[in-house]
């Protein structure tokens, strides 16, 4: 909701830690405040109505939305609720039926709903009716100042059922995905109808990109990939026409992903500055077949990676291949340091970070929507990609496909064990 009240994120929090079963905490103190044992507690809660203005009764409000009383048990707190939802309803009510200023009027409105949201919290079934009429209920023509709040208010509610039945979908959908392999065709194709129909049925939220997300990264590396395209290609547009914050600010997110998973057959564009300050000339690797490396020096699956791309490069590199990384560490220190400490003999393209999201900022991995690593993307001569998953065995066979059986494998063999070995000890050290 829109409400923004300290007390309004305590009822969040309280009634989120709910369903998770721990109740050995203290209600009232922001985490880490204070320890649970320094809390006053109360052996009973006092939820009747005072008398007196409607300060007194926002006074009242504010005093059972920060109890000090520590809650032992489910139960205790359900009650506890149940009881607290009750009395800021009455006292709301209190407030709009006399003398009051806008501010105080507003307030006891915003407070009124919170009650009801609690209580649809505890599973009353009729908050959401009561809701609405409570909001058809307000009559405040010529006072504009409660008006716009009332119209923010409504668009609060709005909002958080859509997100409310969002998240219901997103919980289907993951059952769905965990039954994924027993699914037949017909069954995998109407879950792919029902997700694009479900969002384009609503008004488009966070919660709904998560859903998109989840159901591309399960099917992206499988041989269901064209559903995920399918997913992605119809949703992408109805995100792009959202204002919702939560839908814009991972839209980028989805445009990579679209992008990288229409890669195959298609010309790889790759641009920026190497470790050592120098810029990408992408033009002057036509010709030649190059492995583009998303790495890190904290991916355990990228350093144990390295061996084998080591071996490949070593036995394919005079016929014309060649090998970019594209590091995502945080600090340009970890990745010079890995690099020295292995003799890595290719370059690295590195972007400074300029916030907390780190490496994954890096254009490139924007770009193409990258959201795990090693990402091992194999171009052709002609800058085409060949391969998203050249890893491993796959790396070598698509180069013997490429560029031929290497030559000279005896000489190469001897060599791509030493270099191996003394990348081995570095690993080590």
């Amino acid at each position: 909701m829109i409400l923004s009240r300290s007390s309004v994120r305590w009822f969040s929090l309280t009634l989120a830690l709910f369903g998770s079963g721990g109740w050995q905490l203290a209600i009232g103190a922001e985490p880490g405040d204070s320890d649970p044992a320094d809390v006053v507690v109360s052996d009973s809660a006092d939820f009747t109505l005072p008398d007196g203005d409607a300060a007194t009764l926002l006074a009242f409000i504010e005093k059972l939305a920060n109890p000090q009383q520590q809650f032992t048990s489910q139960e205790e707190l359900q009650k506890y609720l149940e009881g607290v939802s009750t009395a800021i309803g009455d006292a709301a009510a209190k407030i709009l039926a006399g003398e009051a200023t806008d501010r105080q009027k507003i307030d006891a409105i915003e407070w009124k709903i919170e009650s009801l949201r609690i209580r649809q919290q505890l599973g009353d079934d009729s908050s959401d009716r009561q809701t609405d009429e409570f909001l058809a209920s307000l009559k405040f023509d010529g006072q504009p100042t409660i008006e716009e709040a009332i119209k923010k208010v409504r668009q609060s509610v709005e909002g958080e059922r859509e997100n409310r039945a969002a998240k219901h979908q997103q919980m289907e959908l993951m059952t769905k995905l965990k039954q994924w392999s027993r699914l037949d065709d017909a069954q995998r194709a109407e879950t792919t109808d029902w997700l694009i129909n479900s969002v384009k049925s609503g008004t488009p939220t966070g919660a709904h990109v998560s859903m998109l997300m989840m159901f591309v990264d399960r099917l992206s590396d499988s041989p269901d990939s064209a559903m995920a395209k399918k997913a992605l290609g119809e949703l992408l547009p109805v995100f792009s026409q959202s204002d919702n914050p939560g839908v814009q600010q991972r839209l980028p997110l989805l445009e990579g992903i679209n992008r990288r998973l229409n890669l195959p057959g298609n010309k790889l564009e790759l641009s920026g500055k190497f470790l050592d300050g120098s810029e990408l000339d992408w033009d002057a690797y036509r010709g030649k077949v190059v492995l583009v490396d998303f790495w890190a020096t904290w991916c355990g699956p990228c350093r144990a990676e390295v061996p084998n791309v080591l071996e490949n490069y070593l036995k394919y590199h005079d016929k014309g291949f060649d090998v970019i990384g594209i590091s995502l560490d945080d600090k340009r220190s970890d990745a010079e340091d890995y690099v020295k400490q292995t003799n890595i003999p290719w370059p690295s393209l590195y972007h400074e970070p300029a916030d907390e999201s780190g490496g994954w900022q890096n254009p490139m991995a924007v770009k193409y929507g990258i959201t795990g690593i090693p990402t091992a993307i194999l171009v052709d001569q002609e800058g085409n990609v060949v391969s998203m998953e050249a890893r491993g065995p796959r790396l070598g066979e698509a180069l013997e496909q490429l560029l031929g059986k290497p030559s000279g494998e005896e000489t190469s063999a001897v060599e791509v064990s030493d270099q191996a070995e003394r990348t081995a000890q570095s690993e080590a050290r």
